[in-house]
């Protein structure tokens, strides 16, 4: 079924003043914010601002020795804890990136080099119902080391421009968990101009179990038994979405599917979650306009 969303506007509580360069917040069902301002060498600020408006911390959470850090993910839990996936730079080396775990006073509780490196986007992070950090995004298949047992591992991945991966990091933050690829080296990938795949959000439910929505060029992106629709209609600077259920150690997925495609060019998925009914819900963007980006339409599909 899609829906289309709804714009809703209030008048501002209050008013505070943050760094340059803040980002949209991110918020927690408490109604505390979140932000990131990209200000300090060689990191950035970390900021929570409570519901009445009061600072409550702001803090640098990824500090590499030798590194510039930056970030544009932010997810809180429900006990107030804040996690931060962090792209650092090295002198003379590749961008990997840096899992942090912030308290809800502001403690730094863990940052973890994932050693997750090179020609790497991180699109998505969600927290898993033990605190495990789950992201996706887009990789050279070369870039990510996976996991054994993984569902799609660097060597079957569809060796074109950049493949969706997830990866779950442990609750600890000591160690990765899983880290497998999405595409599995799909017959239309074999020829030039080769089609590309990215992990856009994530979401986790109760068991463990991820559910991911991206974009694929790859018409041949494996899809399940009795999928909702398994003919994506896609192909280079034509792509489609698709939503993913993997399950909760990486091995297999438990669902895949493409969602309708539209005579409207698609932009992106924008986010997903997960009911407590196992219920997921994507939200897609379209240009609506015929000729350029004169309107945006965004639609919600159930899955």
């Amino acid at each position: 079924m899609l829906i289309l969303a709804a714009a809703l506007f209030f008048a501002p509580h209050y008013e505070i003043t943050l760094p340059y360069n803040a980002n949209v917040p991110v918020s927690d069902a408490k109604g505390n914010l979140y932000f990131i301002s990209d200000v300090v060498s060689p990191s950035y600020w970390v900021t929570r601002v409570d519901p009445d408006g009061n600072v409550v911390y702001r803090v640098i959470p990824a500090v590499v020795a030798g590194s510039y850090c930056q970030s544009s993910l932010l997810a809180p839990d429900p006990a107030g804890n804040l996690y931060v996936a962090s792209s650092c730079l090295p002198s003379g080396g590749f961008n990997y990136i840096v899992i942090s775990k912030i308290a809800p006073s502001g403690t730094i509780l863990y940052t973890f080099p994932t050693q997750i490196s090179a020609n790497i986007n991180v699109n998505g992070m969600a927290v898993g119902p033990d605190g495990s950090v789950f992201l996706t995004g887009s990789a050279y298949p070369s870039a990510l080391a996976t996991t054994e047992g993984a569902y799609v591992s660097s060597a079957k991945a569809a060796a074109f421009n950049f493949n969706a991966f997830v990866v779950e990091v442990n609750a600890a933050g000591t160690g990765i968990k899983y880290a497998t690829f999405l595409d599995n080296a799909p017959s239309s990938a074999s020829l030039a101009p080769f089609p590309s795949t990215a992990g856009v959000a994530i979401a986790v439910d109760s068991l463990g179990d991820a559910y991911i929505t991206g974009t694929t060029e790859d018409a041949g992106f494996p899809t399940s038994d009795f999928a909702f629709n398994r003919n994506c209609n896609c192909s280079v600077g034509n792509p489609g979405v698709f939503v993913v259920t993997l399950n909760g150690d990486g091995s297999n997925i438990v669902y895949s599917t493409f969602l309708v495609r539209t005579p409207r060019p698609l932009l992106e998925s924008q986010s997903i979650s997960v009911t407590s009914g196992l219920q997921a819900t994507v939200t897609e963007v379209f240009n609506g306009g015929r000729y350029g980006n004169e309107s945006l339409i965004s639609t919600t599909s159930k899955c």
